[in-house]
């Protein structure tokens, strides 16, 4: 009987410890639509476990000293822990404006803070209990280090089970909100055995009652007026969004909440967004035509005498790093490229086949890789050469570090043609004091390439220093000075030093200073399409 009562409770141990890396997990994933894929989320979440794990193991052992009654206290709180999880989805989205208010440092301390609090400690009390009870039941005949050696054992190898479970299953196949409710149902079935006591009995019929209530009456936050979800997804690698605006019949994908595409069109291949039609416009010039006196293709100069026009190698082949909606893509093919284009999503990918009219087997060639293992990967195949290289990966607002340093530029220059063109975009502020990204990114490339050109789109934001955008140029030819045409005038050139210190594999603090463009990004798409948009699926 003993053997048998002490399975039960180390079945408590290993879940209750599966529960405790299910929660941070998901409350890292629960924060990015808010505040994107920051570093300061795990940050934030990381510190926050740790510290209501101390209060938790520390709560638990001084329990064990005044209560007889251990393993009810174990029943009762497994089951409050149950029922602030199942609240989550109820609550968490307030706690998400709150924390969009005080900004993307402290935004997901705070978030974290207040939503893993009660669980965490409770959840982290059943070692110590655990321990109290096994030690009583043996009378001293089993040393207390050894049994809080298995223990605490069998809550590590139970971590380690919930973190691989939420990460590879209940994510990609529930979503964040659902798999909430899951361990939410969870814990409350591993309660059961303590329901033969009559408080724990009541406890769990008023924790289900209060669970039911609150999902009737709470009001999920609502998308503006005109605005649908089409898709919601959680992947292995981010939330994917699809909304469609009815009040001009155009399509929205967020990734991580933040905005990669606006389209429109019969065939959903207009963007709304500034920067892809310039590069479609740009990519364009590049295509062989009819020599004048004096030819400018995308600020290359070239002399239009018989023999070099019949010598020069047209550009027809253009290498994407990132899909997105694919409208890049479908446009650059349409005008006359060869596209290759790298996703790392196999989601993003069916994305753009269902709602944005990518075809995969006409608009491009698509390969399913990390950028930069493609990179690689290119480079020991020696076969894959490109006139036209575009970086477009600032997914939920973060540009992906080991994609944007030193290493990775030689290795795009290596796969260059002679005169090709790398165009890389940004969003991040251009103007100090928070224009470190623009600025090390430029001095960066400018050791790789010998020409650089950097152009704001919006120069109305840069002079209120607002997050905005820029789009780089970088080449091993010479480019003019005067890149953008008249009808492109408000664009401007921005100044940057060569001689700053260029990011790397080994140094490249990218993410913690996009933070503050990040949170800005991420609040002016509440603001655009609704509060909604910030609450995970």
């Amino acid at each position: 009987m003993k053997k048998s009562a002490n399975t039960g409770l180390n079945i408590s141990v290993f879940v209750c410890g599966s529960g405790t890396l299910a929660l941070e997990i998901l409350a890292s994933r629960y924060m990015v639509p808010s505040f994107g894929t920051s570093i300061f989320i795990w940050g934030a979440v990381l510190s926050v476990t740790l510290f209501y794990l101390a209060l938790g193991y520390r709560w638990g052992g001084k329990l064990t000293n005044r209560i007889n009654l251990l393993s009810r206290r174990l029943s009762l709180h497994i089951l409050y822990a149950s029922a602030w999880i199942g609240l989550i989805p109820a609550f968490g989205p307030s706690l998400l404006l709150l924390g969009l208010e005080l900004g993307a440092v402290a935004g997901p301390i705070f978030v974290a803070l207040f939503l893993l609090g009660p669980p965490l400690v409770l959840l982290s009390t059943a070692v110590p209990l655990a321990i109290g009870i096994i030690d009583a039941r043996k009378n001293g005949k089993v040393r207390a280090s050894l049994i809080a050696g298995n223990l605490f054992a069998l809550s590590t190898v139970g971590s380690i089970f919930g973190a691989l479970l939420t990460a590879y299953y209940l994510l990609p196949s529930f979503g964040v909100g659902r798999s909430f409710f899951i361990i939410c149902l969870g814990l409350i079935a591993l309660a059961l055995p303590g329901f033969a006591n009559m408080t724990v009995r009541k406890t769990a019929v008023c924790v289900v009652f209060f669970l039911s209530l609150t999902k009737l009456t709470i009001e999920p936050p609502e998308l503006k007026m005109g605005l649908q979800f089409l898709d919601r997804r959680a992947t292995p690698y981010g939330q994917i969004d699809v909304l469609a605006d009815h009040r001009d019949n155009s399509r929205i994908l967020l990734l991580d909440g933040a905005s990669q595409n606006h389209v429109g069109g019969v065939h959903w291949d207009k963007s709304r967004f500034e920067y892809i039609n310039i590069i479609n416009r740009k990519a364009a010039l590049l295509l062989p035509s009819k020599p004048s006196k004096e030819t400018s293709l995308l600020g290359f100069t070239i002399e239009s005498s018989a023999d070099q026009a019949s010598s020069r190698e047209p550009a027809k082949s253009a290498l994407i790093l990132g899909l997105g909606a694919g409208t890049m893509a479908k446009n650059l093919n349409r005008i006359g490229y060869q596209v290759d284009c790298v996703e790392i999503d196999q989601n993003v990918l069916s994305i753009a086949e269902q709602f944005f009219a990518f075809n995969k087997n006409s608009d491009a060639k698509v390969h399913i890789s990390d950028a930069r293992a493609f990179l690689v990967k290119a480079l020991q195949e020696e076969k894959n050469h490109w006139d036209l290289i575009i970086l477009d990966l600032a997914g939920g607002g973060i540009h992906p570090e080991h994609v944007y340093t030193l290493e990775a530029y030689q290795a795009i220059q290596a796969l260059l043609k002679p005169k090709g063109l790398l165009i890389v975009n940004f969003v991040s502020y251009v103007t100090p004091p928070h224009d470190q990204v623009i600025k090390h990114s430029a001095a960066t490339l400018a050791r790789v390439f010998s020409d650089i050109q950097i152009y704001t789109l919006y120069p109305d934001k840069d002079d209120r220093g607002a997050m905005g955008q820029a789009l780089v140029f970088a080449s091993s030819f010479p480019m003019e000075k005067k890149f953008f045409s008249a009808d492109e005038s408000k664009h401007h050139l921005v100044n940057f030093d060569r001689n700053l210190r260029p990011l790397s594999d080994d140094w490249n603090p990218m993410g913690n200073w996009s933070v503050h463009a990040n949170a800005e990004w991420h609040q002016n798409i509440a603001q655009w399409l609704g509060s909604g948009v910030l609450v995970p699926h």
